[in-house]
């Protein structure tokens, strides 16, 4: 909802500006599991009480203080669990069912992010690089957090899709995090699921944005989304775009509070790219001109001892005619050269001791 003021769902179909009232916007994604009409219906419920909740509250006593903010956006997220248990009871269809959630409250200069699950939120700045501002609550993550795994190597793990918190698991309430971020000139605030962050590293995310930095937020969703389908695309994707405009530029950088989550610069290797291209064409260049001038010279007196004698010129009978005779041969050749030019859900759960949950690769 870009404007909480006046309430309007409906997701924005263009960048154009919107003022930024008193109770900031909001935003929201939802990625369901637990087989795909299920998790679409977890989901649903998920955004649904979302809504309900932001709509029917009495936002102009909670947004004075950090504290009620932050503490609104939990209970909202528990309320969304309880709606989906409730939902799965009296469905056998339904049973399992669950979503993970993740939203990011802007109001002034700052967002407020709340998650559960793996769905992220980014700060995406084509300066300064950027920064995840959630961490997953995953199998994974807890080995890098234990310091077993890299980043690289939890990305790549077989277990990468295992969820130690979610919404709608009957046995285990819904226990979300929450941060708060100072927003900075030219950030932008990025929501998605798995989808995108499982296929893409963040390096690769950061690469798209970089490309995209002058183009409207429309465009640079449907390249991040369209890495991801690249990259393999099995999974739905969802993303989800917000940054302010007006704001003053500040000297500092983004920092990251969170452990485990590290910034991203952007990165310069199409330059370096371009430069080894160079050095290797400067590399063969010499190499040809270094053999070339090694091959052996004549000395000037064998040339001289296998020149043809010259007549004096007091030899030479005035009546004699040189002729010059000349052949020429004339090849053609032919050659003629051919150029050939050349997302669903299916969630299987799968535990990590009592609280653990699958999410489909």
């Amino acid at each position: 909802c870009p404007d909480l003021s006046a309430p309007d769902w409906a997701n924005p179909q263009n960048d154009e500006a919107i003022d930024l009232g008193g109770y900031g916007a909001l935003l929201v994604v939802a990625d369901g599991m637990g087989g795909a009409n299920a998790g679409e219906v977890a989901s649903a419920i998920a955004i649904e009480t979302v809504k309900q909740q932001f709509s029917n509250a009495k936002l102009v006593d909670i947004v004075e203080a950090e504290e009620s903010i932050l503490k609104f956006i939990t209970s909202t997220i528990k309320k969304a669990d309880l709606n989906i248990v409730e939902a799965a009871k009296d469905n056998a269809e339904r049973a399992g069912m669950g979503t993970t959630i993740v939203m990011a409250w802007i109001i002034g200069t700052k967002a407020y992010i709340g998650w559960c699950g793996d769905s992220r939120c980014y700060v995406l700045n084509p300066k300064y690089g950027f920064t995840r501002l959630s961490k997953d609550h995953s199998y994974v993550q807890g080995l890098v957090d234990a310091g077993q795994l890299t980043e690289d190597q939890a990305f790549d793990h077989p277990m990468s899709n295992v969820i130690t918190r979610c919404l709608g698991d009957a046995e285990h309430r819904a226990k979300p995090d929450t941060h708060v971020y100072d927003m900075r000139k030219g950030d932008i605030i990025m929501l998605c699921s798995d989808g995108l962050c499982g296929l893409c590293r963040d390096n690769e995310i950061m690469e798209v944005v970089t490309e995209q930095a002058d183009n409207s937020l429309p465009v640079m969703r449907d390249a991040l989304i369209a890495a991801a389908l690249r990259a393999g695309g099995h999974d739905n994707v969802t993303v989800a775009l917000g940054t302010l405009d007006g704001m003053k530029e500040l000297e500092a950088t983004p920092t990251n509070e969170l452990a485990g989550t590290v910034p991203v610069k952007t990165s310069n290797h199409k330059w370096m790219w371009i430069l080894c291209c160079l050095l290797i064409i400067g590399a063969l260049a010499y190499f040809c001109y270094t053999l070339d001038s090694s091959k052996p010279m004549k000395p000037a007196q064998e040339l001289m001892a296998n020149a043809d004698p010259i007549a004096p010129v007091d030899s030479i009978e005035t009546d004699s005619v040189l002729t010059k005779e000349a052949t020429e041969r004339n090849d053609s050749t032919a050659a003629s050269d051919t150029i050939v030019a050349e997302q669903q859900s299916v969630e299987e759960p799968s535990a990590e001791g009592e609280t653990a949950n699958s999410k489909p690769q």
